[in-house]
């Protein structure tokens, strides 16, 4: 019993492991993003521009050239991400296709001996019935 649940427990692993990455993934992504368009974001980075402006860190001059490259980032970041997501969703449905191709390979490979069997078996009792149907005859 110790066996078999602790390969239960690595074979849950190697396929759910992955899973849970991309779940939690996706949640800081949404979560990212909700924090840009609920406007909590752009207050943030306005109100640590103010705090460097008021210790004298960056200048007036400074202040607008800062917060466009946060800005530019932020985007930067969100749209990378996006990009990321539509391209790993992609991904995920090739290796689907993939696997599906090789499930309907086998099937239509099992089907095919299935088929080539009973022809046989047909031959078979056809070639018996005709060799007895010809026996009883004489």
């Amino acid at each position: 019993a110790t066996f078999a649940r602790a390969r239960w427990r690595a074979l849950a692993s190697a396929v759910e492991g992955p899973s849970y990455r991309r779940v939690a993934l996706q949640t800081a992504r949404r979560y990212l993003k909700w924090l840009y368009w609920a406007d909590f974001l752009t207050p943030a980075v306005e109100v640590a521009l103010a705090s460097m402006l008021q210790r004298n860190l960056i200048g007036a001059a400074d202040l607008w050239v800062l917060a466009r490259a946060v800005e530019d980032t932020l985007d930067l970041v969100l749209t990378k991400s996006r990009s990321e997501a539509e391209l790993a969703s992609l991904q995920t449905d090739v290796e689907r296709l993939a696997r599906l191709k090789d499930r309907l390979e086998a099937l239509d490979h099992n089907a095919e001996h299935f088929r080539t069997r009973n022809v046989t078996c047909v031959v078979k009792v056809s070639s018996s019935s005709s060799s007895s149907s010809s026996s009883s005859s004489s």
